[in-house]
């Protein structure tokens, strides 16, 4: 899967309030829909090492949708972290010019925020896929 999505994919979305490490999620940010990977729930510790590895309460993620583990030059947020309770933290698979949790304005996601997961691309149909 390289990249997982693209700009102008079409999705499904399921309302659900319940997702793992690993989910595709839909929220609103500044009046667009985002949709981004669950990394770490509510009181895990997040680290991004500095060859872009991540890890999750000091276990290295298998992240085999990545394109590259560069990082972006915009991220502001410090490791290791703590998502707070109630929250998400997300990224995008596009690491370097993803808006996500590394960066402050956009931060973890209020579990109230998320609209649903994103369980099926059914638009280009030569990249139909169920998540």
């Amino acid at each position: 899967m390289s990249p997982t999505l693209k700009n102008n994919d079409y999705v499904c979305i399921k309302k659900t309030k319940s997702f793992k490490q690993g989910d595709l999620i839909a929220f609103e940010y500044n009046n667009k829909l985002l949709v981004r990977r669950v990394i770490a729930l509510s009181n895990d510790e997040v680290n991004i090492d500095t060859n872009g590895y991540v890890f999750v309460n000091d276990k290295k993620l298998e992240e085999d949708y990545l394109t590259s583990r560069k990082d972006n030059p915009l991220r502001d947020e410090v490791f290791p972290y703590t998502v707070p309770n109630g929250k998400v933290f997300v990224l995008g698979d596009d690491r370097t010019q993803s808006i996500d949790s590394r960066m402050r304005d956009l931060g973890c996601i209020d579990q109230k925020q998320i609209i649903g997961k994103v369980v099926m691309r059914i638009y280009p149909i030569t990249r139909f896929s169920i998540y």
